[in-house]
Order: structure tokens, then C-alpha cells, then sequence
């Protein structure tokens, strides 16, 4: 199969993957709940710098992981090597303490580690989080 200028690179499409509780697709919580985020990532052996991202779009606003905690700024959670992880729990709390609405939650990495979000060398996976009253 003929995929273009990456056939002929040599260029293999990293995997990145996101759960909550379990599931890749949308999911209905309500305050009652715990919420558990799960995120891996299939590098292909890839292993050239990056920037790592996991982001929530939430009823209040935009957020991003850190090591230090959730910041509204728009900054990479990781930066580094590219490497396989298996599965990483980011997040596991009750749903009571937070807002009704919806939730999309993105995890990814761009391979250009520059503190941006490169959109043409991102490779991301999104969930989507409702919760209930």
C-alpha cells in the first residue's frame, strides 16, 4: 500500500491511547462515581525527542497535566525521549468533586519538542467524559 512520502521514509504512525474506566469510547459517570484515567503510548520504536501531552477540555475551561499538578497554561506534561508505555494512571477521583458537564480529555505526543503542540507530527487519542447531577 502506497501511504505517500512516509511509505518512502520510513516513518512508522506512533500510538497513543486514553481510557476512562476502561473505555476508549464516551462515557456516562455520575456523581456516585470514581473516574479512573488511563493513558499508554506504542511508540514503534521510536525514541526521538517529544513533547507529551494530556490536556482536558473541561465545563470550566482548558487544563493540562503536569507532574505538578493541572495549569491552564498550554504546557507539555512530559518532555523527552519517545518510549513504549504500557499504561499510566493519570487520574483516579471520585466524580463528586466535579461540575455536571461534559469532559474530552486528550493524550498524546508531538515529536517536535519545542513546548508547543506541533499539529502536523502530533499523534493523540481523546475521550469523552459526561457527567451526571
Amino acid at each position: 500500500v502506497d501511504i505517500g512520502a512516509y511509505e518512502h521514509q520510513g516513518i512508522v504512525a506512533i500510538s497513543a491511547h486514553i481510557k476512562a474506566n476502561g473505555s476508549d469510547g464516551s462515557i456516562t459517570l455520575d456523581q456516585s462515581d470514581t473516574i479512573t484515567i488511563i493513558v499508554a503510548l506504542d511508540n514503534k520504536g521510536r525514541t526521538n525527542n517529544a513533547d507529551w501531552w494530556l490536556a482536558a477540555d473541561t465545563p470550566f475551561g482548558l487544563f493540562f497535566f503536569t507532574f505538578d499538578g493541572w495549569t491552564d497554561a498550554w504546557v507539555p506534561g512530559y518532555q523527552g525521549p519517545l518510549f513504549y508505555l504500557n499504561s499510566f494512571e493519570v487520574l483516579n477521583m471520585p466524580v463528586s468533586e466535579l461540575p455536571a458537564g461534559t469532559y474530552t480529555l486528550y493524550f498524546g505526543v508531538d515529536t517536535v519538542m519545542d513546548g508547543n503542540v506541533t499539529w502536523d507530527s502530533v499523534y493523540y487519542d481523546t475521550v469523552v467524559v459526561n457527567i451526571t447531577e
